[in-house]
């Protein structure tokens, strides 16, 4: 769930801590300064406040295309939007919002470009997406799929996701077969592991990339943190 706190909301409280602080410095005799203060504390709160949002933004994914270019990336692509976030200070956001209904699979032809910068890649803002609201089973909705294969190498977009979960941004599913069957790990950030539908069974993100390029098929999904539990584990 996202709360937001509205800047009418955070000035009410800027101004009450302004109000404390100035009866303090009244009481401890700082006579007519207390005025001249008050106004340098506004101006002060309010251009840190505004300083903290300035710099968050949204870049869109509204294509699957990927010519692979980090100089020069295909407009609308995951590509051109990591690019935009690692150059724009903040925690950022990157949504989708790809044509058609039905899932949407991203093939980049190289490696994506490293994440060096805070930011929250939402899946579920693509049309048509949605969250597991089961508390057994999953009936979630994925519409939008990362597929490495022809990366090069799967290693650093997992390595970016993993990173991501570290930091407490996202979560990490991984779905696929083991011995046939469907399987599903939620990632722990707190040991590094992914956590299986069985309780004592644990796999590293490598076993599990290596078990996919082992001739299975696994996929890693981020998903909003907080619910990889939910749409990673099968519980049934």
């Amino acid at each position: 769930m996202k709360q937001q706190i509205s800047s009418r909301t955070t000035e009410g409280m800027h101004r009450q801590f302004v109000r404390d602080l100035c009866s303090a410095l009244k009481a401890s005799g700082t006579g007519g300064s207390v005025t001249r203060l008050t106004s340098i504390v506004m101006v002060t709160l309010t251009i840190a406040f505004f300083a903290s949002m300035a710099h968050a933004a949204t870049f869109h994914v509204t294509t699957t295309a990927d010519n692979g270019n980090n100089a020069n990336p295909t407009a609308g692509s995951l590509r051109k939007a990591i690019l935009d976030a690692d150059a724009n200070a903040g925690k950022d956001t990157i949504d989708f919002n790809i044509p058609g209904a039905f899932l949407h699979t991203i093939s980049p032809p190289s490696s994506l470009p490293d994440i060096s910068d805070a930011v929250v890649i939402d899946g579920y803002t693509q049309p048509g997406a949605s969250e597991n609201t089961l508390a057994n089973g999953d009936n979630a909705v994925l519409l939008i799929e990362l597929d490495g294969t022809n990366a090069g190498a799967a290693a650093p977009l997992v390595s970016a996701m993993t990173a991501l979960a570290d930091a407490g941004t996202v979560g990490i599913v991984a779905k696929g077969r083991a011995a046939g069957l469907a399987r599903g790990w939620a990632y722990v950030p707190a040991s590094g592991l992914f956590q299986s539908d069985r309780a004592a069974e644990t796999a590293t993100p490598t076993a599990l990339r290596l078990a996919g390029a082992g001739g299975g098929e696994i996929t890693f999904t981020v998903v909003p943190i907080g619910t990889q539990g939910r749409v990673g584990i099968d519980r049934d």
